[in-house]
């Protein structure tokens, strides 16, 4: 199944050469160092290790470039001799540097998806760091810090889930468990629950709610650190939860893979569900590639993810689609409250009450980057909040398409993006609109660095709802580069990657 976490076959060891050496730099530590590797060309990073050979201390940080210039923070480490530090990056990256202070004679090793290449030791060099003016841009106060750390590969113990199985059962492969809900009650940090392929509902699918509601997947569960619980269908089976699915208080777990559908979900159901509940929020929750449709009750609100609270959250590559059909209160992602929260890839279509993205209330220090979003009612994507639900602040919201939405009868519809009342530090750019209601569709007080456009995307069928890109069109090798590797397909985005959830062929 597609994830957030590559695999990345390739080994490349590279020692730190190229630069002018500083004089004596055998001889002493050197003040303020910083340290480059260029791999020669944009490649699929996974990880870099560092190791010290030499007595030193203090603080670096592991960065990575695609230019060479505009470099991004991967991680904040201490040196020490003879330990080695561990790096997970998963992004493209040509240009590898280590900054900091009181080191000397580092050994990297850089793990991309290149044939093994080694090349033979050179001294330590150093060279000045670079001056504040030249800081990366991923450190401008508009981003609200460096994107959350991906989650981890679950590589723990595998459990199994079945149509055939019994919630009796230890969960193992020739003795899965018949419920989704059984195997979440009982995970343990790092393992892998396979569901076997079917449609779960009723008793198989999750807990009696009671109340004439029905079933539904209800569960927080705890992975930990570098051991996520990871639920996911089994390889090459498809797997349909014929129900709503909530996780009040999960913490490092990721969902991947999944149909979810509505046709049979109580009204005013959300499709998936992060927090909803007073009693603590989710953190390090991936709700990844899933497609969320047919949440459609009558004369009630849906949404296709709702994002009540949460932090460090991912909602990636999802396709969601016929939601809702009350205007004004049903959307595609309803993103509620929460902070340091990344919603990239996901493909929206056919919101026929509502809105494709919505931020509402105090959602802070987030990106809504690289989203595909075509056929809402109203608009879209709006960004707002009230005195009662709070205001997002510093949301970065970039690289959209956003497509094809409502009449302009009314107000609110129409829009590619829309401010109403936002809090402060947002900034809404390099978002491209198409075939909107509105002659003017970006009603913003404020968009930022780089304008947002109108022009055509060249999708390869809007019609049969095929939003992929084609070559030549407008948002071909236009996007703002936020380290993003994969695109909703699961495929490698490239070294100049395309605005929405696509990349060209």
């Amino acid at each position: 199944m597609p994830s957030t976490v590559r695999v990345l076959a390739a080994l490349v060891v590279v020692l730190l050469a190229g630069l002018v050496p500083a004089k004596s730099a055998r001889a002493r530590t050197v003040a303020k160092t910083a340290w480059k590797v260029d791999l020669g060309k944009a490649r699929d990073v996974s990880g870099i290790s560092v190791r010290w050979r030499a007595r030193v201390s203090g603080r670096y940080r592991v960065q990575t470039s695609v230019d060479g210039r505009r470099f991004r923070t991967a991680a904040k480490l201490r040196s020490r001799r003879g330990r080695k530090s561990r790096v997970r990056v998963n992004r493209t990256a040509r240009f590898v540097r280590l900054a900091g202070r009181r080191w000397r004679a580092p050994r990297l090793v850089i793990r991309a998806n290149a044939a093994e290449e080694k090349r033979r030791p050179a001294k330590p060099i150093a060279a000045p760091t670079p001056s504040p003016a030249a800081a990366p841009a991923s450190e401008a106060a508009w981003t609200g810090g460096e994107l959350p750390a991906p989650l981890a590969p679950s590589t723990g113990t595998r459990r199994y889930v079945a149509l055939t199985g019994s919630d009796a059962n230890p969960g193992t492969e020739t003795r899965p468990w018949r419920s989704v809900q059984r195997a979440l009650e009982l995970a343990e940090p790092g393992e892998q629950i396979l569901v076997r392929g079917g449609t779960y509902s009723g008793t198989a699918l999750g807990r009696d709610l009671g109340g004439g509601v029905g079933h539904a997947i209800l569960a927080s569960p705890q992975g930990a650190p570098g051991a996520p619980i990871t639920l996911q269908p089994h390889p090459g089976e498809q797997v349909t939860l014929n129900g709503f699915v909530s996780f009040p208080r999960a913490a490092y777990f990721r969902m991947t893979g999944f149909v979810v559908d509505g046709s049979g979900a109580p009204a005013g159901a959300e499709g998936v569900s992060l927090g909803n509940t007073s009693t603590g929020a989710p953190s390090h929750v991936e709700i990844s590639y899933n497609e969320i449709r047919n949440f459609q009750p009558s004369g009630r609100h849906a949404q296709g993810i709702l994002h009540f609270s949460g932090s460090n959250t991912a909602l990636l590559g999802n396709r969601i689609h016929h939601i809702g059909d009350l205007r004004f209160f049903d959307h595609g992602i309803y993103m509620k409250a929460g902070s340091r929260v990344v919603v990239a890839n996901n493909v929206i279509s056919d919101i026929t009450g509502g809105y494709g993205l919505h931020i509402w209330g105090d959602f802070d220090d987030s990106w809504v980057i690289n989203n595909t979003v075509y056929g809402s009612a109203a608009s879209g994507f709006t960004i707002g909040g009230n005195d009662e639900r709070g205001r997002p602040d510093r949301v970065v919201t970039a690289n959209n398409i956003l497509a094809g939405h409502g009449s302009a009868a009314d107000g609110q519809q129409g829009y590619a993006a829309k401010e109403y009342q936002p809090g402060s530090g947002n900034s809404t750019r390099n978002n491209l609109g198409w075939a909107n209601a509105r002659s003017n569709p970006f009603a913003l007080t404020a968009s930022g660095p780089a304008e947002n456009r109108t022009h055509d995307p060249r999708f390869a069928s809007a019609a049969s709802r095929d939003l992929r890109i084609e070559s030549g069109g407008a948002a071909a090798d236009e996007a703002e580069d936020f380290g993003l590797l994969l695109d909703a397909d699961g495929r490698p985005r490239d070294a100049r990657p395309d605005i929405g959830a696509f990349e060209a062929p």
